[in-house]
C-alpha cells in the first residue's frame, strides 16, 4: 500500500473546501469521503488535537445516514475512516480505493505542524505534493473568529460585553496567530519538500481567475482536470454574517501585525501569471 500523491494544508478559512470541491468533481482526482482525515496533526500533536477523533466519527455518522444506498465497498471505507483507530496502515488503506488515480487529502490543521513533523511525513512520503492558499491574514483571521462565534452560540443578539471578551481571548489564540505565519509555513514545507513540489495560491486568484487556477493545479498534480463540467463560481461555507465593532476588528488586526506585514511584502511572488 501507499499512501497520498498530495496534501492540500490549508490555509484555514482560504478557500480549501473550494478546491475540495473542485477536486471532487473532477474525474481524475480521488479524495476520501471524509474531507480533513486530521492524520498527521493528530499523530504528532495528539494534546492539541483531542477533537480530530469525534471530528471522524460524526462525519462517518452523518454520511452513512444519508448514503445507505451506496456501494458497499465505499460504505466500507467510511466505517474505516470514522470508526478504525488511526495508524500508518489505517492512513495507507484509505488511499488503496484510489485505484491508481491522483489521490491526496485536504486538511488545514496540517499548517500547524512543526518543521520536524514536516520532516517526518516526508520520510514517509518523500514523493509527496503540497498545495498551500493564502489569504490576506487580517481577513482570514475576521473570518476564523467568526466562524468561532458562531460555533459557541454567539451572535448579533448576544452580550456586546461576552463578545468582546470571547474575541480579546481569541487573539491570543496561538493557532490563530500560527495559521497566518505564512513566512513560518511556506518556508517549513517548501524547505523540507523542495520549492518544485509545492504550489502556493493566493485565493484573490482563485476569486479572479479560477479557470487559471484549476489548470494550474492540474498540471501540477501531472493530470488533466475537465473545467467545463465543474462550477468553479458556487462559493461555499458562507456562513451567517456576525457583528464585530470596529474597536475588536482593531484588536484582530493587531495580532496579526507581523503575519500581515509579510504578506503585503510577498503576495506578489505567488500571483498567477495569466
Amino acid at each position: 500500500m501507499s499512501g497520498p500523491d498530495f496534501l492540500c494544508i490549508g490555509a484555514q478559512k482560504s478557500g480549501t473546501t473550494w478546491l475540495d470541491n473542485v477536486l471532487r468533481a473532477s474525474e481524475s482526482v480521488w479524495l476520501p469521503p471524509i474531507k480533513e482525515l486530521q492524520f498527521f496533526n493528530e499523530l504528532f500533536m495528539p494534546s492539541s488535537f483531542t477533537w480530530t477523533n469525534e471530528h471522524r466519527k460524526s462525519n462517518a455518522e452523518i454520511i452513512l445516514k444519508n448514503n445507505a444506498g451506496k456501494k458497499e465497498v465505499w460504505l466500507d471505507l467510511v466505517r474505516h475512516i470514522g470508526f478504525e483507530k488511526i495508524s500508518y496502515d489505517w492512513y495507507e488503506h484509505i488511499f488503496s480505493y484510489a485505484n491508481k488515480m491522483v489521490c491526496g487529502e485536504i486538511t488545514p490543521e496540517y499548517s500547524l505542524l512543526s518543521a520536524k513533523h514536516v520532516t517526518e511525513i516526508k520520510n514517509s512520503y518523500p514523493n509527496l505534493k503540497i498545495i498551500f492558499i493564502i489569504r490576506e491574514p487580517y481577513s482570514r483571521a475576521l473570518s476564523n473568529i467568526k466562524m468561532r462565534m458562531l460555533q459557541k452560540g454567539l451572535g448579533d443578539d448576544s452580550d456586546p460585553k461576552e463578545i468582546k471578551t470571547f474575541i480579546s481571548n481569541a487573539v491570543n489564540d496561538w493557532d490563530l496567530t500560527e495559521r497566518g505565519n505564512y513566512e513560518k509555513i511556506i518556508s517549513a514545507w517548501s524547505k523540507v519538500f523542495g520549492e518544485d513540489k509545492c504550489l502556493f495560491i493566493l485565493l484573490a486568484d482563485i476569486y479572479s481567475a479560477p479557470v487559471e487556477i484549476v489548470k494550474h493545479v492540474a498540471e501540477f498534480l501531472n493530470t488533466e482536470i475537465d473545467v467545463t463540467s465543474i462550477n468553479l463560481g458556487s462559493k461555499v461555507h458562507v456562513g451567517r454574517e456576525v457583528f464585530i465593532d470596529e474597536e475588536d476588528k482593531n484588536l484582530i488586526r493587531l495580532s496579526q501585525e507581523k503575519n500581515i506585514l509579510w504578506f503585503n511584502n510577498n503576495y506578489k511572488d505567488f500571483e498567477i501569471k495569466l
